[in-house]
C-alpha cells in the first residue's frame, strides 16, 4: 500500500510518524510523511483548515495515489484532524483515514465519530501493520471503527507492543517528507527543516525507552506500562545513522519518560559509548526525588548539558492533587547536587489552578529563589485532559468550568505568553468566571524569584504580592529580567554551543561573588 503520514503538531519533530513510517517501509509498503507544522499562535485547533489546504492536501493525495492516511493527534490537534477528515472525504471516498496517537488512545469512541474509518489506541505499528495486511478489523486490539451503525473498541493489549529491538530506526531523512509552506506542499529541505525546529534542528530528539511509571493525576501519557528499553548497541547505531543523515547534529534532547530510572549499569555504558564514539552533549528530564550525586556524576562525565525538571506546585498540591510523591526539600537538595556538578537546569511550574491558594503560591515563589541560579523557569497553565485522574476530579468538584485552559485549543501556554498576548484568555476572564493565576505572582513566579536575590523575593511577599507597592517594584523588576529571559531564548536557539559556554562564564563568575 501507499501509506501517507500526518503530524499536525509544530515543527518537524513527529517522532510517532517517524517510528511509523520506518517500519512500514521495513515490511514492504511504501511511505511518506507530510508535516502541517501550522503556528498554534496564527492557526488555534478550532479555526480548522481553509479551502486552499484543503484542496492542496486532497490533490498532493491524489497525485502520490495514497491509498491510506494516517494522522497522529493529541487532543489539542483533535478539532483540527476532525475538520481535515471531514472536508477531505467529500473528495477522497476511496481513501482510507486512521486517526493514532495520544488521543486516539484516550478518546477512540470520539476519534472514530470523526468519520475516520479506523483508530488505533495504544502503539500503533502492530495494529496498522495487520490492518493493511488484511486481518479482520474485528480480531485487531488496539483498533476502533465504526460497523452497522455502532462503535467497536478493541482495547489495545501491551504485551503486543512491538519490541524496540525490532523497530528499525525512525525516517530522519528528507526523501518523500513534506510540508505546508504556507498554502503549497513542498518537499522538506535541510533549510527549512532547520529554520522550523527547536535549536535549528541540531539536537536530536533521541528516544530509547517506552513507558512510564508514575501516574501523576494531570499527565495523559498513555505509556502507564513497566518501561522497555533499547540496548545500548543499537541505540549508538541509530545515532551513527543520525550522523550521517543529519550531519549538522551536535547534541541529543532524550525525549524518555523515564530515562533516569535506568540502572547506574545502562546509565554509566550509555554515557560512555556516547562519549567515546560522539562526543555529544545531552539534555534529559529527571525527577527530583531521584537525584542522587552518584548518579548526576555519571552523568556530568557522559556530557550531559541541561536537565529538566519539575516543582510543579506546592507540597501540598503535590501531595493531595496532583499524586507527584515531590517535596520543596527534595527540590532544593536536587538542584544543589546539579549545581555542584555545573549542570544547568530549567525548572516546570504549573499555575492558572483553581485549587491553588495564595499559600500555595508563595510556597511555590519562595521555593524558587532558594534554588541556585541562574536557571529557567517553564510555567505552564494546568490543563485538564480528558482521562485523566484530575479531569475527573475537577467534574466531580464543580471546579471543570474554572479551568481557563480548552485542552483541546492548547496544551502548553506558558505563563510568559501573556506579555505578548498569546494567552488568548488573559483579558477577558473576569467575564467568564474562570481562573488564572494572578498577574503579580505570575511574573514573580516566572521572572522574578529565578533572576532576583532571594531577600528580594521574601520581602515582596511578606508585604503582600497583590499590594500597590508590590505591584509597582514587581513590573520594574519584570520589565529587566524578562528582556534577559527572551534574549536568553533568543541566543539559546541561534547558538545552542556558544550559550553553553556563555552560562558556564556567567555560573564561574555568580558561584564565586557567591563565595565571596
Amino acid at each position: 500500500m501507499n501509506i501517507l503520514f500526518c503530524s499536525l503538531e509544530e515543527g518537524f519533530r513527529g517522532i510517532s510518524v517517524r517510528y511509523m513510517s520506518s517500519y512500514i517501509k521495513s515490511k514492504g509498503h511504501s511511505s511518506k510523511i507530510l508535516f502541517f507544522n501550522r503556528d498554534r499562535q496564527v492557526h488555534p485547533s478550532s479555526a480548522g483548515f481553509g479551502a486552499e489546504e484543503v484542496s492542496e492536501f486532497v490533490d498532493f493525495i491524489k497525485n502520490h495515489k495514497i491509498d491510506l492516511v494516517g494522522i497522529s493527534i493529541m487532543t489539542e490537534n483533535f478539532l483540527e484532524a476532525k475538520d481535515l477528515i471531514v472536508k477531505a472525504k467529500k473528495n477522497l471516498p476511496l481513501t482510507k483515514f486512521v486517526l493514532g496517537g495520544v488521543h486516539a488512545t484516550v478518546c477512540p469512541k470520539e476519534c472514530v465519530e470523526t468519520g475516520a474509518d479506523f483508530v488505533i489506541a495504544g502503539d500503533g505499528e502492530v495494529p496498522l501493520y495487520k490492518l493493511i495486511s488484511g486481518d479482520d478489523p474485528k480480531k485487531i486490539n488496539g483498533l476502533a471503527f465504526m460497523s452497522d451503525n455502532k462503535i467497536v473498541i478493541n482495547p489495545p493489549v501491551p504485551s503486543e507492543s512491538i519490541d524496540l529491538k525490532d523497530l528499525p530506526f525512525p525516517d530522519w531523512g528528507f526523501e518523500d517528507v513534506f510540508f505546508f509552506k504556507k498554502d503549497k506542499i513542498e518537499g522538506l529541505n535541510e533549510k527549512d527543516f532547520k529554520a522550523g525546529s527547536t535549536w535549528s534542528g541540531k539536537y536530536y530528539p533521541l528516544t530509547t525507552s517506552r513507558g512510564c511509571p508514575y501516574h501523576c493525576a494531570y499527565c495523559c501519557n498513555v505509556n502507564r506500562y513497566s518501561i522497555k528499553r533499547n540496548s545500548i548497541g543499537k541505540i549508538m547505531d541509530e545515532l551513527e545513522y543520525i550522523k550521517k543523515t543529519l550531519p549538522f547534529t551536535c547534541g541529543l534532547n532524550i525525549q524518555d519518560d523515564s530515562f533516569y530510572l535506568g540502572s547506574d549499569e545502562w546509565i554509566a555504558e550509555f554515557c560512555r559509548e556516547l562519549k567515546i564514539r560522539f562526543g555529544w552533549p545531552f539534555i534529559v528530564r529527571l525527577m527530583p526525588r531521584l537525584v542522587g550525586e552518584k548518579r548526576i556524576e555519571i552523568l556530568k562525565e557522559g556530557g550531559v548539558e541541561f536537565v529538566s525538571m519539575g516543582i510543579q506546585g506546592s507540597d501540598r498540591l503535590n501531595k493531595e492533587l496532583y499524586d507527584r510523591n515531590e517535596t520543596s526539600e527534595n527540590f532544593l537538595t536536587a538542584c544543589k547536587i546539579l549545581r555542584k556538578y555545573n549542570i544547568k537546569y530549567i525548572i516546570d511550574v504549573l499555575l492558572d489552578n483553581p485549587y491553588e491558594t495564595e499559600e500555595d503560591l508563595k510556597e511555590i515563589a519562595l521555593t524558587l529563589s532558594k534554588t541556585p541560579k541562574p536557571f529557567g523557569v517553564n510555567a505552564f497553565s494546568l490543563t485538564l485532559f480528558p482521562g485523566t485522574k484530575l479531569c475527573d476530579k475537577a467534574k466531580a468538584d464543580g471546579y471543570y468550568e474554572k479551568f481557563s485552559t480548552d485542552p483541546y485549543e492548547g496544551q502548553t501556554l506558558q505563563t510568559y505568553s501573556f506579555l505578548t498576548k498569546l494567552y488568548r484568555h488573559e483579558y477577558d476572564l473576569g467575564k467568564t468566571g474562570k481562573y488564572t493565576t494572578p498577574v503579580a505572582w505570575r511574573k514573580l513566579i516566572y521572572a522574578i524569584a529565578p533572576m532576583a536575590p532571594e531577600g528580594t523575593v521574601k520581602r515582596i511577599i511578606e508585604q503582600g504580592v497583590l499590594t500597590e507597592k508590590s505591584s509597582r517594584e514587581i513590573d520594574s523588576l519584570y520589565k529587566r529580567y524578562s528582556v534577559m529571559v527572551r534574549f536568553g531564548n533568543w541566543f539559546k536557539e541561534l547558538a545552542p554551543s556558544l550559550f553553553v559556554v556563555a552560562i558556564n562564564i556567567y555560573m564561574k563568575i555568580r558561584g564565586e561573588k557567591t563565595k565571596a
